[in-house]
């Protein structure tokens, strides 16, 4: 193994179609495993990061040839050791073998409660933990418990489910209710945890809730009513006051309940509902996911802008079920957030642009490289395009359509939806591409109009930048006309 000092990193996964063909021959394995006089580790003396995602528990415990001191990363698929009478304890073999691991990700190999205490014992053995990530629905009442002794701890983050697959048990965290003491988490930076929204405020409202956090994470089992929305965002703004990044996650996956049939307008989250969380003015990134469309109008937006006239990321619920009556929210309320958050990137509302305002923009938006629509109604792609050229620059891309396609649908599945909303999801997603793929061409003529008009009508007054900039693609038919249109609106 002339080169083996080089290897800094391993990665051995079965699952994975990239690297099912070269997955290492048992050999391999029963060589330095029977080689007891052989030091454990010596065959990658310099390793530094190690993954190892296999079906078997056998096959896990083959990965010990590898373990060395040097190990700081180890992402790991864990799976019960069924084999009665096993003599290897393979948590406290990676406490022996890999004692400066800072950074470990767990993922699930079987049922939670067979896994539950491997997990737990992997923290006691590890005490020089920075980040650990969790599966999505393991941050149970035990693991938190046990990850909050770690001193060094930082980090701490869930795994998202993936498309289409059951991959997340809640009743694991429906009893959510970790109890902390005085010093828990004392280092810890960013929290991720997943429990019901009842359970997540009372967490929260601890004595002993780390004040170290600036970043959160709260994966929601199920949706509550607008009144407990409130309190938990009055429970944050008075516990983590510096929060720099909050996330509320209502993931649309398989084993989502939705509410059947959908709750009224007025029953829903209001501007009420996120106004005690205007009391964190540090926060730069807010992602809020809920499962109906909020009951939010376009001037609600400008308390948004009041209170976070420095926010980068805004997420309001743009992956919202789609109904059969529009959004009370337009796309007028995008003007807000361009005059007032110069700095934001990335902005996502579930939006009605089947009819659009017809008063000019004045200020378009500075740094917006996302927005993010969902399945907003919309009627036709032009209207929308020559509307959104006031406000966005050529770089900004339209995002549309839902993170989990698969799963949103086994979701609407389980939820008996099967009316004409599941046909206007496709209909919409084909639109919004339509503008995406119109708008840049849009904008550049709207500029190119702007500063003829700038310099007097010539034709051959354009500016070297501008012509510079023109990176674009011949005009169709329909651009042209799109054009035209937006010419004619000029005088």
């Amino acid at each position: 193994m002339t080169y083996a000092s080089h290897v800094r990193r391993l990665v051995y996964d079965e699952r994975s179609p990239k690297y099912r063909t070269k997955v290492i021959d048992n050999s391999v394995f029963f060589d330095t495993m029977m080689a007891k006089l052989q030091p454990l580790g010596g065959v990658l003396p310099n390793l530094r990061s190690l993954v190892w995602h296999v079906h078997r528990w056998d096959s896990q415990l083959q990965c010990m040839t590898f373990m060395n001191k040097t190990i700081r990363e180890f992402d790991v698929e864990i799976h019960p050791v069924i084999k009665a009478g096993d003599d290897i304890d393979y948590v406290y073999q990676m406490g022996q073998l890999m004692p400066d691991l800072t950074h470990l990700t767990l993922r699930q190999g079987g049922p939670l409660s067979q896994v539950e205490d491997h997990f737990c014992r992997a923290f006691e053995v590890l005490p020089k933990l920075r980040k650990v990530v969790l599966p999505c629905s393991s941050s149970t009442t035990r693991i938190i418990e046990g990850l909050s002794r770690l001193e060094s701890l930082r980090e701490l983050l869930l795994s998202g489910p993936d498309e289409g697959k059951v991959v997340a048990d809640f009743a694991n965290v429906a009893g959510f209710a970790p109890a902390l003491h005085e010093g828990a988490f004392p280092a810890l930076e960013r929290m991720s945890f997943s429990s019901p929204l009842v359970a997540a405020t009372r967490f929260i409202q601890s004595p002993f809730f780390p004040s170290t956090i600036t970043r959160l994470y709260v994966h929601l089992t199920t949706t509550a009513d607008p009144d407990v929305l409130q309190e938990f965002f009055s429970v944050i703004s008075k516990q983590c006051p510096d929060l720099v990044g909050l996330v509320i996650d209502f993931i649309m996956c398989p084993a989502t309940a939705l509410t059947t049939p959908a709750p009224p307008m007025e029953a829903r989250p209001s501007i009420a509902a996120f106004r005690p969380l205007f009391a964190c003015r540090r926060l730069t990134s807010f992602e809020f996911r809920w499962d109906y469309p909020l009951n939010l109008r376009d001037h609600d937006m400008e308390e948004f802008v009041t209170a976070w006239p420095g926010i980068e990321r805004l997420m309001l619920n743009s992956e919202a079920v789609p109904e059969l009556t529009a959004s009370p929210l337009t796309v007028g309320a995008l003007a807000p957030f361009a005059e007032h958050c110069p700095r934001l990137r990335r902005l996502g509302l579930y939006m009605n642009a089947d009819s659009i305002p017809v008063c000019p923009i004045a200020t378009p938006f500075e740094s917006l490289r996302e927005l993010s629509v969902g399945a907003s109604h919309i009627a036709t792609a032009d209207s929308v395009a020559l509307f959104l050229s006031q406000l966005c620059s050529p770089h900004c891309e339209i995002v549309s359509g839902f993170r989990w396609p698969d799963a949103y649908g086994l979701a609407l599945d389980r939820a008996g939806i099967f009316d004409e909303r599941r046909s206007r999801i496709c209909e919409y997603w084909v639109r919004w591409n339509e503008v995406q793929k119109v708008l840049p061409v849009v904008i550049q003529a709207r500029m190119e109009e702007r500063d003829r008009c700038l310099r007097g009508g010539s034709s051959g007054s354009r500016t070297p930048e501008l012509l510079e900039n023109r990176s674009l693609p011949r005009r169709s038919p329909r651009q042209d006309s799109l054009c035209d249109a937006l010419s004619g609106l000029s005088h």
